[in-house]
């Protein structure tokens, strides 16, 4: 069980390779550069063709539909109620990074449901592939045995920091989350 889904399989992808990279610092609490660089990583990119996609992608648009922006950086418990609204209707979700809270920009994470099916491509990524009936995820592997990037390193909001982007937003709009 994860915030963006509740039951079933689900596949989580960031917009951006620093948002993987702060991704797997917070999944695997690497707080110290020395951490950072001894653990080695494979990172993939991914060429996504669906539709009916909820954009949830800034606080903002959480907001507007009537969800409370925090729950896409607080407890996970706190978004489970949209996440199984959202799972119904959607095939998936873009959301504001959890992850990636202290850096510099916007980081836009994508939870994907259900099952799906990749192909791994070892230099270019094809136009257009679709398989009928099921969700296709073209893959290339970027990074072997990589590390995270200094700049994702220095961005990352681990599950006791506070979400710096979050606070900053709450303080622009005068908005008093309920629970983080």
């Amino acid at each position: 069980m994860q915030r963006w889904h509740v039951s079933g399989l689900a596949q989580y992808l960031s917009l951006s390779i620093t948002g993987a990279w702060a991704e797997a610092c917070r999944a695997y609490n690497l707080r110290t550069s020395e951490q950072r660089l001894i653990n080695r990583f494979d990172l993939w990119a991914f060429r996504v063709e669906v539709s009916n996609i909820a954009n949830l992608s800034t606080f903002d648009a959480l907001r507007k539909c009537g969800a409370k922006p925090e729950c896409s950086i607080g407890r996970y418990e706190i978004a489970h109620d949209l996440a199984q609204q959202l799972q119904k209707e959607y095939a998936g979700v873009l959301t504001p990074s959890a992850s990636y809270g202290n850096g510099y920009g916007h980081i836009t994470n994508l939870a994907l449901y259900g099952a799906y099916d990749w192909t791994e491509h070892h230099i270019n990524l094809p136009e257009k592939a679709t398989m009928p009936g099921q969700l296709h995820l073209d893959a290339m592997q970027v990074t072997a045995s990589g590390s995270a990037t200094n700049e994702a390193w220095r961005g990352t909001t681990f599950e006791d920091d506070r979400h710096t982007a979050f606070d900053l937003w709450c303080q622009e709009r005068k908005y008093k989350p309920s629970v983080t």
